[in-house]
């Protein structure tokens, strides 16, 4: 997919946190470049969105291996930050029906990963920041507010806790423990505008503070890799909210973001790793 948005400027569009190399052992053999925060920048520079990345890698033939597929497909890197240490990876065994195991998880240097004092400025100028795994994101949110931002930011709430300072929240089905009323509550009473919960193969539903709840059915597809259908789905919902220049989405516009979000989820699930790329 390869849309045009001319409204979209360098800068407006931020993701921030981990980044990985994914290791697929078992029945698929591969090794791809992923993470949470790295499969969405990719999702959205596949799309046509101008988007930067924030995180950081080490000086290794990992973190070299993202950042050089990742910018080969137009993700911007400068505020890429190389630290001592190691670059994260992951060990995924696939299920016969498509679902992903991490059989190791090692975040290396994801978790010290703090935006530098430029990075910090020129976020306070993006109209969309999205954070995945992130262990300082409630520090990095309270920040920005307090220094005025006013534009959206968007969390993937399985890996990144926290309602507060969050406008639109992305959760699974899997992981609302307290049930779907509980969790909207907790969310609107922390004021996020929208809640959007994946249900797997029984769709999406999004929660509307204003107006009520959207709901979309999952599309047909014949998965081979259900790894990054998550992170792809939040690319497509940022993409969508990309022509209502990055306004929080409602009513008709949010059941659009549903449809889109849906379809970069379904496509994701037809190749291997978080993204399409050819195994190193």
């Amino acid at each position: 997919m390869n849309n045009s948005f001319p409204a979209v400027n360098n800068g407006d569009v931020w993701v921030l946190g981990d980044n990985a190399i994914d290791e697929y052992v078992g029945a698929h053999e591969g090794i791809y470049a992923g993470g949470d925060a790295g499969n969405v920048a990719a999702q959205l520079a596949l799309a046509g969105i101008p988007v930067n990345y924030g995180g950081a890698i080490a000086d290794d033939k990992d973190g070299n291996m993202f950042r050089d597929l990742v910018a080969g497909i137009g993700v911007n890197l400068d505020a890429l930050e190389v630290l001592e240490g190691k670059t994260a990876r992951c060990k995924i065994r696939l299920t016969e029906d498509a679902n992903r195991i991490f059989e190791e998880e090692f975040y290396g240097v994801s978790e010290k990963y703090w935006p530098n004092d430029s990075t910090l400025d020129a976020l306070l100028h993006a109209k969309w920041i999205h954070i995945s795994y992130f262990p300082r994101a409630k520090e990095f949110k309270a920040l920005m507010r307090s220094r005025g931002y006013t534009g959206v930011i968007s969390q993937d709430m399985a890996v990144c806790e926290g309602f507060e300072n969050v406008d639109v929240a992305f959760g699974s089905g899997s992981m609302v423990r307290m049930g779907f009323a509980d969790y909207h509550a907790a969310a609107l009473a922390a004021g996020v505008q929208v809640l959007v919960i994946t249900l797997g193969a029984d769709g999406a539903v999004a929660y509307d503070r204003n107006i009520g709840i959207e709901f979309h059915d999952a599309l047909a597809t014949n998965p081979i890799d259900t790894n990054g259908a998550g992170d792809s789905f939040q690319a497509g919902f940022i993409t969508a909210a990309a022509a209502e220049d990055f306004a929080v989405l409602t009513g008709s516009s949010l059941q659009d973001a549903l449809r889109i979000a849906s379809e970069f989820a379904a496509r994701c699930c037809g190749h291997y790793g978080g993204w399409p790329q050819s195994s190193i």
